[in-house]
């Protein structure tokens, strides 16, 4: 795995985070007076956080040790079927 790809992980997901909670307005332009996040969020903020957490970590590993490919693997399908639980949650929040 390039190391490059690790890198620009690990920095994509810090520059996210940091737009989202420092400068959301950069993020998201004039939709952010618009909206308003429904009380439902509050209950996937930390485990969409932990997941981020879980991702840095992983390009970490990697960036470390290139050749465990199965880690990164494993970890990828991990943090997707996550991501997906907190999707379908979002969907059946609005029932």
């Amino acid at each position: 795995m390039p190391r490059l790809e690790s890198i620009a992980q690990i920095v994509g997901i810090v520059v996210w985070l940091w737009l989202a909670f420092d400068r959301p307005s950069l993020l998201f332009g004039p939709a952010l007076n618009a909206y308003q996040l429904g009380p439902v969020w509050q209950y996937i903020a930390l485990p969409t956080l932990l997941i981020l957490a879980v991702s840095i970590a992983q390009a970490v590993v990697n960036l470390v040790l290139p050749e465990w490919l199965r880690f990164r693997r494993a970890v990828r399908l991990a943090t997707d079927i996550a991501g997906l639980g907190i999707l379908l949650y979002l969907l059946r929040a609005g029932e």
